[in-house]
């Protein structure tokens, strides 16, 4: 989990220093890149995204499947793209902010997912520790 998380922040900050090289590497646009530039700062999904994955994966590996599958589901679709939608595309919570407001969303949906699969997986290994 630590070598995912370090590897993760590395490969964040290197994506957010770089943002306008990596856009440059796919068009000369000024427009273009501006945009893909600005998109780029969403680098931070990666640290819990790959604190959510590593979760999930251990869980498999225990064959805990199924509340897996839950967490999930529900961090991704009603509250990651849901919340994407609302901030992307209406102005209920706030003006609307096009594609930066749906890549909000799925921050916030693979921040929920490895926060609950976190706290799932310990409760586990502390119940599996019990009969040790």
């Amino acid at each position: 989990m630590i070598l995912g998380i370090v590897i993760s922040a590395i490969t964040a900050m290197l994506t957010f220093l770089l943002r306008e090289q990596i856009a440059l590497l796919y068009t000369g646009n000024p427009e273009v890149i501006a945009i893909a530039s600005s998109l780029l700062l969403a680098c931070i999904y990666q640290a819990t995204d790959s604190i959510q994955v590593t979760c999930a994966s251990i869980l498999c590996e225990m064959k805990i499947t199924k509340p897996t599958f839950f967490i999930t589901f529900i961090a991704y679709w009603p509250v990651g793209f849901g919340l994407g939608y609302v901030l992307g595309l209406t102005d209920y919570i706030v003006p609307a902010m096009g594609v930066h407001g749906f890549w909000i969303g799925i921050i916030f949906g693979l921040t929920l997912s490895a926060l609950l699969l976190s706290i799932f997986l310990r409760r586990e290994l502390v119940r599996m520790s019990a009969y040790i």
